[in-house]
Formats: structure tokens, sequence, C-alpha cells
């Protein structure tokens, strides 16, 4: 959002906007036309947890006893009975006190959605003492519990889980595919391309693996069937806690998904959730991830595959590294998904998987901005600002290699240090934000692909980094944006190709040593007739701005002229309304209708691109775009967005004038 007392804030149309606001908040809420929710939901009633429920922690002082008491009171909000045990893994093998540590560790930590507290409301967890958290690894290492015996049927479902993971073991392991080369995709798109065509653009750019961040479909699979492209599908975090006391239900999803496609798609991972280890779900799904992840590989092993099973983790959001300090060895797991991390991390060591990794370094200097660009895109020489070197003799110049070290560094403190690491998502976007230009994603993109495929590892794990994956294939222009004006609007410019499949710039996916050259796009692209729509000269800006909304929750992108995107100069109502016009015009295939507004637009034959903005011309695919088919964000209606803007807008203007 743009800085109260910013010049953006002091510019004629900013305040047009802020009286515009005034108007349409008062004015729908008068009407009765609707009804604003409250800021947030009432918290749910929490309930204290007994000290008998936890694990014995004996050993621990009375700080940090009572530092973990309040945070497992803080996870706690509408409190559940416990699953029965006969919906748990059969963990009768175990020893009774580490039966009932693990009971007691995964009870105490379920919990319903609610909002994530605030920072401030957490224990410090600096004030656990050294030996503190040796007792905590002590107190969960020795819920390990000793192994069950081979069981003597081929039963898999009625397998325990310690006995799954000594099946795997006795497995040779499968191909970890160094230097493999992947992309994500995710289909929030206005006008989604036919996957057949997303399939085109992987064969024709030599790019051998996609993992998909939406719930498998059957034409996503059909498409990918007999490609030899490896495939990654994603249990949807909404499944988790179900499918976690449901063994039957987890069966028959992986035999929707995955059985049904033997023969035909190559599975690499089924990945567990969509980060579902994010601070901001309050471990929600804490208690229940383990035993999903077990249920879904007891189903992969009962229909025969080596396909992994893994839970994808944000680098920047599981991390916590000391005060004051950025050196990846004093980076260490957030306490509060901790014990859940270190049943994953245990699965995935002894069931030979790689971990998961996501790394967003544009987030990363977003949120810290005293981080160098030249670290954020590999392009840092050791002896430059913020580079660095270990006592231990490891050079550090560069984001991804402080992370996934920091990463690699943690999961050692778990007694996990020959972990497999996948960086299974990284980029840059092109547009939407500051420093988000196609030069930089150039470079990063560049770069890493570089790093993956000369295996090269990384200082502290020479070579450990077995995979990467590119987010993403092509951009998400519907990713619902979630204030105004837009400041993570770069999240929709993430792609390498545009949404109709045109490549943005030039990268080496080839798996050489050669300078970067243009990907290929789609060959069948058309190119539509010469016309733009633009605002017609004259029209008042109030006017302008109410037809600008309606653009954009009609399906136009409008993150480029946010502050800092390729667009927001010059910072005028009509400049912007133009290219939100335009952009509503061409994803309607030029329709005629889609360039009126209240008869506040015109079509001209002039492209109005200048600089490095760039007017969308008209470019689609025989039978794409057909009129009136354009999807809009997030379901987001046209009277829901112009209530958020009006809102902000009042917002601002009242906490402006200090009267808030």
């Amino acid at each position: 959002m743009v800085r109260l007392g910013s010049p953006a804030l002091q510019s004629p149309h900013r305040q047009v906007l802020l009286l515009l606001g005034l108007l349409l908040s008062s004015s729908l809420l008068v009407s009765g036309q609707v009804a604003l929710p409250p800021l947030s939901p009432a918290p749910a009633p929490q309930a204290t947890i007994a000290t008998s429920v936890l694990p014995n922690v004996s050993a621990l002082n009375e700080s940090a006893n009572a530092a973990i008491l309040a945070t497992l009171n803080i996870l706690r909000s509408a409190p559940q009975p416990a699953p029965p045990a006969s919906n748990l893994p059969n963990i009768s093998a175990l020893n009774e006190s580490a039966n009932a540590a693990i009971l007691a560790t995964l009870n105490s930590i379920r919990s319903a959605p609610q909002p994530a507290p605030p920072s401030s409301d957490l224990p410090n967890a600096s004030a656990l003492n050294a030996s503190a958290t040796a007792a905590i690894l002590a107190t969960l290492t020795g819920v390990r519990g000793a192994p069950a015996p081979a069981p003597s049927q081929t039963n898999v479902s009625s397998l325990t889980l310690q006995q799954i993971l000594n099946q795997l073991n006795q497995r040779v392991p499968a191909t970890l595919g160094l230097g493999a080369l992947g992309v994500t995709y995710g289909g929030q798109q206005a006008q989604p391309l036919p996957f057949s065509q997303v399939v085109t653009l992987l064969l024709r750019n030599n790019i051998t693996a996609i993992r998909f961040l939406d719930p498998p479909n059957a034409e996503y699979l059909d498409a990918l069937s007999n490609t030899g492209i490896q495939v990654s599908i994603m249990v949807p975090n909404n499944y988790i806690v179900y499918l976690s006391t449901n063994p039957d239900a987890a069966r028959s999803w992986v035999n929707t998904w995955v059985g049904k496609y033997i023969g035909r798609v190559q599975f690499k991972y089924v990945v567990v959730g969509d980060t579902p280890l994010r601070l901001v779900y309050n471990c929600y799904y804490c208690a229940a991830l383990p035993l999903t992840v077990a249920s879904i590989q007891a189903a992969i092993l009962e229909l025969g595959l080596t396909t992994q099973v893994s839970v994808p983790l944000a680098a920047n959001d599981v991390l916590d590294f000391a005060a004051g300090a950025w050196p990846p060895n004093t980076a260490a797991f957030n306490p509060v998904i901790g014990p859940t991390l270190l049943l994953i991390l245990k699965t995935a060591f002894e069931a030979n998987a790689n971990l998961l990794v996501e790394l967003d370094p544009y987030a990363i200097i977003q949120a810290n901005t005293t981080i160098p660009l030249n670290m954020a895109l590999g392009t840092a020489q050791m002896g430059d600002p913020g580079t660095f070197q270990l006592i231990t003799g490891q050079n550090y110049t560069n984001i991804y290699d402080i992370y996934l070290d920091a990463i690699a560094y943690a999961a050692t403190a778990f007694r996990f240090p020959t972990l497999n690491i996948t960086v299974a998502s990284t980029g840059w976007p092109t547009d939407g934000g500051g420093n988000a230009t196609l030069a930089n994603a150039q470079t990063y993109v560049n770069y890493v692909i570089q790093r993956a495929l000369s295996n090269g590892g990384t200082p502290y794990r020479q070579s450990r980094v077995t995979e990467l994956y590119l987010n993403e294939i092509i951009d998400q222009d519907l990713i619902e944006l979630t204030d105004v004006p837009f400041p993570n609007g770069w999240q929709r410019h993430r792609g390498l190709f545009t949404p109709q499949g045109a490549p943005k710039f030039a990268a080496n996916l080839r798996g050489t040593n050669a300078p970067p050259r243009p990907m290929n796009g789609l060959q069948d692209l058309i190119r539509l007739p010469t016309r733009f729509c633009v605002a017609k000269p004259g029209v008042p800006d109030t006017a302008l701005l109410l037809q600008q909304i309606q653009a954009c929750s009609g399906g136009a992108d409008c993150t480029p002229f946010a502050n800092g995107g390729s667009c927001f100069l010059p910072d005028t109502v009509a400049a912007h309304t133009s290219y939100a016009f335009n952009d509503y015009y061409q994803k309607h295939a030029q329709w005629s209708p889609a360039c009126d507004f209240g008869g506040t637009a015109q079509l001209v034959t002039e492209d109005p691109s200048y600089g490095n903005c760039s007017f969308t011309g008209g470019v689609g695919l025989p039978g794409y775009g057909v009129p009136g088919t354009v999807r809009s964000a997030g379901g987001e209606g046209r009277v829901g967005f112009a209530l958020r803007v009006a809102v902000t807008c009042l917002l601002s203007a009242l906490l402006g004038h200090g009267l808030v």
C-alpha cells in the first residue's frame, strides 16, 4: 500500500480517489446494499492444556516449561476430542512411553483454523536455554521407538508406520534426477490455455518435470500421458486433516490420481499440502500432517511405486535466525512447528525422500529492504556489501546459498544431516513492484538454472541440492490480491511465459553452458488486428475511476500500474485507466462491447505502449478468448472490489488527517 504522506498519495488523482472512496462507501452502506464484515473473526474460546497431557519435560527448567505450555495453549482454539486410537496408524510396536508421548504431542497441538496471532503474543523462544533445547530434542527423538518386525504378508493397509519405513529402507532408492529442471504450474488465469498447449511449451523448451500448485485433474494428467515428463501432484490443504484419520480415503485419493495413470504418467512426488506449515496457519495442520503423509505413503507402496511423498517448506517462513545475525549456521526451525517437522524429516530420511524447499528471494528482499539486490539476484561477489565468510571457511554471497544451507543446518540439528534438497519453487517476477523487471528475472532465472545444471550444491552441502523447479511456467493473472493498490501484485507476474504462451525473456533451458537464448513459445499463436482500447480524452477523473474499478474487478490485471510497476508512471487516472481498459478488451478477444465502459473508452490503432510499459496486443490461439468467458479474481464481484477500494481510501483519509 502507498505509504501515508508519500508523494503518490498527494497527487491529484489520489485525492479524487479518496473523495470517491468516501462517497462510494457511504452510498453503499446507507443504501443497505453492502454490510461491512467484522475486521477479523472473533477468536474461539481457548482452553488451557493441563500439564498432565504433555510429554515428560521434567528436565526442563521452569521458564522453558512455561514457554512450552504458553506456545501449546496459543495453538489450541476450538477444542475437539482426540481422534480415536482406531483411526491412527498401528503403533503398538512402540513401547508404552513412546506411544503415550506421540499421542500426547499430536493431540496437544491439534486445533481448529484461526487467524495467526501477532508475533508479540508468542513466547520468546530465545528464553529457552541450551539445556532446555537439548531436553526438547531428547524428548522428541525418544519417541522414534524400536523397529517393528517385518510383516509376514503384503497387506499394506495393515502395516504400521515403522514397518512402512522399514520396507522403504530396503528398496533401491529412485533416481534422484541430479540436475533435473522443472517448473511449477497453477491454473489461476483469466483465460487458461488448454493444458495440451502447456505441455507443448514444456516439450519445446526441454523442461523435464512439472509440479502442480492446484489439485490434480484429469485434463492435466491425460495431456501428460506418455510424454516422459515427471509429474508432481498435490494433496490440497483442505484434505490434510480428513485424510489423517481416514486411511481408506487416502487410499482412494491415491488410486484415483495415481493408480489410474500407472504406465502412462511418471509420478515423481505426491506433495502433501501447499506449504501447510506456514506460520500464518498457526499450526492447524501440525497434528494431521505426519499421519496423512504415512497414509499416502502406504497407498503408494500398495501400488508398488517409488513415488516420493513430501511436504513443501517455505524457506523464508519456517526458519528462525539468531537475533541480529544472518549466517546459516545460526538458523533453526521455528519452535512452533518443530515437533511436526521432526516427524516429517524422520519419515523423509528413512524413505530416501527429498526435502522440498520453496525459495522466494524477491519476497525476502521485499520484507527486508537492507538486503542488497545483487545478493538476491546472485550477482554479488565476495567482499560486496552483505557478503560474509564463516569461520569454517564457507563464503556466502547470495540468498540462494544462505537459505538452502540454513535449511540444511536446521535439519542437521534435528539429526538428519544427509537429506537431499529439492528446490521445489523459485523465481523472480517481471512486473508489479519495484525491481520486478524482465532484466532482473532473466538474471536470476539463468543464475539458478546454471547452479542446478552444474550440480554444484551449496557451500555447506556440496552435492545435496538435486533438482530445481522454476516458479512458474505461465503467469497467473488471477491470483487473488488481498489489498489495494496491489502491494503484492508481483505475484501475478512470475511466469516464464505470458498467459497466452509467449516467452518473456531469454533463458538457457537446454542444459548447456551456452548463453541464454529466446525460449520457444507456442507456434500457433495468432495476432488479432492492431487495435487498443484506451480512455477518451477529457473524461473527468471521477468517471474514469469508476470504470477503472469495473475493468479491474472484471478480469483485467491492473497490477502493472501499482507503485513500482512498469506502468505506474505517469501516475495519472487517465494513464492507469487506459491500461486497465486495454487489458480487459484484449482478454475479451477484442469484443466490441468490451471497449465501451459507459462511453468513457475508445479504440485506437496506434500502440500506446511507452518505455517499459507494454500494452497487451491482440494475441491468442484459434478458438481462444471467446467473448464473455473471462474469469475474475477470486470470484470477487464488482461491488466487493469497489467496497474494498472505498473502505481502504476512507481509512487512508482518516489516518492521514489523524482522525483514527
